[in-house]
């Protein structure tokens, strides 16, 4: 359903395009007004119905009446204040879910410039809850990307700050990009490619990364260059496994960049209202290629994020497989592995009595199949005893064998349903 959501608003935007360009205006800041109207268009026809949510332009309205810079589309909850004898408005930064800078076309220059501008909006937002204000954010769905991203069961509360650095800085950071409003970079041209795209991206993170480093925080959350995009894994939705210490926080992608817009919207909208049901059971897994890795360390009294860029040739970007012939399914699973599932909570499954559970598996594909689990994100080890990374782990019998998957993804329950009616739920962790 959200590939054929995505595939009308394409449709939609390459009509409108058409419109702006047979109009022959030359007037460069009407241009600009044309790209900022069809992109608050196609961001209003992404939004379940009806919901108390609005696409304005203006400014965001920071403490004390601080303004930003003038915002191209801003995606708001709640209520404004109009800006007499114009069409814009002034919105608290506490109501502003996403951020738009429109650029008819993209290059390393407005890509600089649209990150000062919305990097700032969300030094406001920080400022706003320094200044003491909460927000009731259930950040259920943060705690679950830490455990995929880390490989671990998330802390407790009182845990959290008994981290170490370097899990300490990515759990604060999943729960920050949920809380913060999404920053949006969409270029209707600019870059010719995915390969140029990255290039271009990278060119801006060298120059700015002088001294303590850019944080983390500030970079945008997608940037949308005519048919390509770079868009941050911050586990809201996307993430990847942490790759010897790292965190992937960027890849490129040559899906279709409303997919990706859409996907990001709704998942914010998701926390804090109920997203349509075909988007939850949505089974469809785009292609990206990782762009940039990063780890923190500590220098003095800072806490500087050092990225490492994942340089890749054009060819190895060429188009494989798109994401529409390509859907999430559960893990099959051996007996052992089936095993391992059921035994887990009792009596247990430890390093000790894993040789027994085993029987006659060598110690190393004993290993390799309980990797296998934790790679798809069902269990690992904490010390030497073996945890659920799932909110529940169920096992299936299928026509075509045993499967195991986290019970409470929708994503499972509309699997499910798809297979022979013989098929049935085995046991739930």
């Amino acid at each position: 359903m959200i590939h054929t959501v995505a595939a009308m608003l394409k449709a939609i935007q390459q009509r409108e395009i058409q419109l702006i360009e047979a109009d022959g205006i030359k007037h460069a800041p009407t241009i600009g007004e044309q790209y900022e109207g069809l992109t608050s268009s196609l961001v209003t026809k992404m939004l379940p119905m009806p919901l108390d949510l609005q696409v304005v332009n203006g400014f965001v309205e920071g403490l004390n009446g601080e303004l930003s810079g003038q915002i191209d589309c801003m995606l708001v909850r709640g209520t404004g204040k109009p800006i007499v004898h114009t069409g814009a408005h002034k919105w608290p930064v506490r109501n502003v879910l996403a951020v738009f800078e429109v650029k008819k076309t993209l290059f390393s220059e407005e890509l600089s410039d649209a990150h000062d501008q919305l990097s700032a909006v969300l030094d406001q937002y920080w400022s706003y809850l320094a200044s003491g204000a909460t927000e009731d954010y259930d950040i259920t769905a943060s705690r679950y990307a830490y455990g995929q991203i880390i490989g671990e069961p998330p802390p407790s509360a009182e845990e959290v700050h008994q981290l170490p650095l370097s899990k300490a800085t990515i759990y604060h950071h999943l729960v920050a990009e949920q809380a913060a409003p999404l920053r949006i970079v969409l270029g209707y041209g600019g870059y010719a490619s995915e390969f140029t795209l990255r290039k271009g991206f990278l060119k801006v993170i060298k120059k700015r990364d002088q001294g303590v480093g850019l944080t983390a925080s500030s970079l945008p959350s997608l940037i949308i260059s005519g048919k390509s995009s770079v868009i941050r894994f911050n586990g809201h939705p996307y993430y990847h496994q942490l790759q010897q210490g790292r965190l992937l926080l960027y890849a490129s992608s040559s899906e279709d960049p409303l997919l990706l817009l859409l996907n990001l919207l709704l998942t914010k909208i998701s926390y804090i209202y109920a997203a349509p049901d075909w988007f939850a059971e949505d089974a469809s897994l785009e292609s990206f290629a990782p762009l940039l890795w990063a780890r923190t360390i500590r220098e003095g009294n800072d806490v500087v994020w050092l990225y490492t860029p994942q340089l890749l040739k054009q060819s190895q970007l060429e188009p494989t497989e798109k994401s529409a012939h390509r859907e999430w399914a559960p893990l099959p699973i051996t007996d052992f592995q089936g095993v391992v599932l059921k035994m887990i909570e009792t009596p247990g499954v430890t390093r000790e009595n894993l040789s027994v559970i085993a029987l006659d598996l060598a110690p190393e594909e004993a290993d390799r199949q309980i990797s296998q689990l934790h790679d798809y994100g069902l269990v690992a080890w904490v010390g030497d005893k073996l945890v659920f990374l799932t909110r529940q782990c169920v096992t299936a019998f299928t026509a075509g064998g045993v499967v195991a998957a986290d019970g409470t993804d929708p994503r499972y329950l509309k699997w499910i349903k798809k297979q022979d009616r013989g098929s049935r739920p085995l046991r739930s962790s």
